[in-house]
């Protein structure tokens, strides 16, 4: 575990619950893995994605854990957060990677809690949704079009980029407590530990995703008119 741990390059969100004797800490990070049969058009690199990966330490009973999560991130959504940051100057500098570091460990307890927002409907509708996931500076787009089992991050819009209704969706999304997005992820990371309830909190946060997945399909053309890379992945 330690030699895999040495090379994950993001080990950043963490997450630390506690109810009654029980307690759950984890850390997602990103490991490099490889798929050559990956379909062209689909907008997947044949050369490799990144896996998220979970170690985690539950207490009562105590048990301890590293194992990968059914979540990715594009080598698109790699190169357009990189792109984003506007890294031209050579050689890259050692805050410039952790700044990269950051921002794609920024929606990884987003993309874990929502296995638990999806949980009341049907798998075949999750397949539909186009998964809105906040971040610092903008959004990651998800979805299960890739792997109808595992959610894929396609890619990554700066807030600056962004249109009304997205800055609204935003909006919403954002006023769902830190503490409330912990609890859904901790409940998918360790199933049956530390339990989390159904609420008005993630129905909003359905709802919203719903509506946004509509607006993106009826206004295709609105997501970065110039982005050709965003366009090749519809």
């Amino acid at each position: 575990m330690r030699g895999f741990l040495d090379k994950a390059g993001i080990k950043r969100q963490e997450l630390k619950l506690e109810t009654g004797k029980k307690a759950l800490w984890a850390s997602l990070f990103l490991g490099r893995e490889q798929r050559p049969a990956a379909p062209l058009n689909k907008g997947m690199s044949p050369t490799g994605f990144a896996r998220v990966w979970v170690l985690g330490l539950s207490m009562n009973p105590g048990i301890r854990w590293c194992q990968s999560m059914s979540l990715s991130i594009s080598e698109h959504t790699i190169d357009r957060v990189i792109q984003r940051a506007k890294l031209v100057d050579l050689p890259i500098r050692r805050d410039d990677i952790d700044a990269i570091d950051i921002q794609l460990a920024d929606p990884l307890l987003w993309a874990a809690a929502a296995y638990f927002i999806l949980g009341e409907i049907p798998p075949d509708n999750a397949t539909d949704l186009t998964i809105l996931l906040p971040s610092q500076y903008g959004f990651f787009l998800s979805d299960f079009s890739i792997d109808p089992t595992s959610s894929t991050i396609r890619t990554f819009v700066d807030y600056d980029k962004t249109w009304p209704e997205q800055q609204e969706a935003l909006a919403l999304l954002n006023s769902v407590s830190d503490t409330a997005i912990a609890h859904y992820a901790g409940d998918v990371i360790r199933r049956g530990h530390i339990s989390a309830e159904h609420s008005s909190f993630d129905r909003t946060i359905l709802k919203c995703w719903r509506e946004y997945g509509w607006r993106i399909r009826e206004k295709i053309g609105r997501p970065c008119e110039d982005d050709r890379a965003w366009k090749s992945i519809r």
